[in-house]
């Protein structure tokens, strides 16, 4: 596979921005922008300082599309962790036709 590695952080945030610099020549960073602050009005019991994190990396999920042309993106958490290639067997069904 031709695949290309993307990493997107928040743009307002330091440790971010330093992120960036640290990762592999492979990986291509993006700095995102906070949500706007009607996303965080509408979701507010859920908008306690502690919790923002999360709601950002759903905000951030919404819009993935804008960081590559790729036909196929895979959106994973940062606790995933790869133990096989990825086979196309194992990641698309194929029981309904040729394509993905």
């Amino acid at each position: 596979w031709q695949s290309r590695v993307f990493v997107v952080v928040d743009s307002d945030i330091a440790e971010d921005r330093l992120l960036c610099n640290r990762l592999p020549a492979f990986v291509t960073c993006r700095l995102e922008a906070p949500p706007i602050e009607e996303f965080f009005s509408a979701v507010e019991h859920w908008g306690k300082p502690e919790r923002q994190g999360g709601l950002r990396a759903f905000w951030s999920s919404f819009y993935a599309d804008l960081y590559s042309d790729a036909d196929w993106l895979a959106i994973i958490d940062p606790d995933v962790v790869f133990f096989t290639s990825g086979l196309p067997s194992l990641l698309f069904d194929r029981s309904h036709g040729s394509e993905p």
